[in-house]
């Protein structure tokens, strides 16, 4: 797993769901996005990482935040595509639950990639 590919992936859904809430015209499919195991992290983490990391407290960590960046991709997905008008900070903004996850998933993986690198 290359952390700093996974860390760099994950950041830059927030100027795509930026880009989306301004111009919906490519459908994205909530369900989709919304799937914690489709992305290359996600099938990593169910497959390669839990065999090597499901030990780690961080692991778990992890996986939840993972499953829960993904669940608030769709749902801003989800709601752009009711037309609803999404405020950006409302979505994105530091207390919202796709930055809080985003954040988490960032700092865990920083974590583990100290802790798999010393070892």
């Amino acid at each position: 797993m290359n952390w700093d590919d996974a860390v760099k992936t994950h950041t830059a859904w927030k100027m795509k769901l930026l880009s989306y809430i301004l111009d919906p015209s490519k459908k994205l499919d909530p369900a989709a996005v919304g799937a914690d195991n489709c992305c290359s992290l996600g099938k990593w983490l169910h497959s390669e990482g839990k065999q090597k990391l499901a030990a780690m407290p961080e692991f778990e960590t992890l996986i939840a935040e993972h499953a829960r960046f993904h669940r608030a991709v769709g749902s801003v997905v989800e709601q752009v595509n009711a037309g609803k008008i999404v405020p950006n900070q409302a979505v994105l903004g530091w207390e919202s639950e796709y930055a809080a996850s985003s954040r988490s998933i960032v700092t865990t993986i920083m974590s583990l990639k100290r802790k798999v690198t010393s070892l």
